[in-house]
């Protein structure tokens, strides 16, 4: 019976991707506690998660694979400060434990590495560059994104952000230095001004037909739109989950 997409491209990674990691210094360590029991971590993120020791601190990466639509992949990872406290407990085995609860998504600061970072784009085999779904095309693309894990080296080391990689900074502002928040907030603004262009093209398109294509309608809901979408971005703040709390709760839950 053929393997289907999802198996091939499952099989691609376990057979690239995971050894080349391992080779990069990354050990693999298998889901514990409600982790290992859960069927959607099993099919969204079936190979564990590797560590490895940096100066920063414990390096965490995810291979994720996509819920929906074809089938894809990306890397999820970010840094555990070495001074963290993850859980009260001087048995080291207890601290070992604890730690492996923890997921990138939880950090304050994490990456991704995938194929268009604006859009946060998986790597998938693209039948349209007449790419097959075979396993010599997924083999394909699993070798191409292991010609970018340099970009996730520089990331975790340096935190340099390569053409691949997406920053996720959950900081608060009180966090952040001056120029950091100047950073977050022109970045707002940018992500706003590639909304507002799309935005209005559509309505354009959409509306041009009965008011007619006019450079003028066109230019009064660019204004509006962006307007709408600056608003949002200023008094935007960060929502994500902050690392502080939440692991350690966790952790003394799989400890129990």
């Amino acid at each position: 019976m053929p393997k289907t997409p999802g198996q091939l491209l499952r099989s691609s990674l376990k057979q690239i991707l995971v050894p080349a990691l391992q080779a990069r210094g990354f050990v693999l360590t298998p889901y514990l506690g409600e982790d290992a029991a859960s069927r959607a971590t099993k099919i969204y993120s079936p190979f564990g998660k590797f560590w490895r020791s940096g100066s920063n601190g414990d390096e965490l990466l995810i291979v994720q694979i996509d819920k929906y639509g074809p089938p894809g992949f990306g890397l999820i990872f970010g840094v555990v400060p070495h001074d963290l406290i993850i859980v009260d407990a001087t048995n080291p085995g207890s601290r070992s434990i604890a730690k492996s609860a923890f997921w990138p998504g939880w950090l304050e600061v994490s990456y991704s590495l995938c194929s268009f970072p604006f859009f946060l784009r998986s790597f998938r085999v693209d039948w349209w560059r007449g790419k097959k779904h075979d396993k010599v095309g997924y083999d394909n693309l699993v070798e191409r994104v292991v010609m970018l894990l340099p970009e996730v080296d520089h990331a975790l080391k340096q935190d340099r952000c390569g053409r691949h990689i997406s920053r996720h900074d959950r900081r608060p502002d009180s966090k952040l230095t001056p120029k950091e928040r100047l950073n977050r907030r022109l970045s707002h603004l940018s992500g706003a001004m590639v909304v507002t262009v799309s935005i209005a093209a559509v309505l354009w398109m959409l509306f041009g037909f009965i008011a007619g294509h006019s450079f003028a309608l066109y230019l009064f809901t660019f204004i509006g739109v962006f307007v709408a979408q600056s608003l949002i971005a200023i008094i935007d703040a960060p929502r994500g989950r902050c690392v502080w709390n939440e692991p350690h709760d966790q952790a003394n839950t799989i400890l129990d």
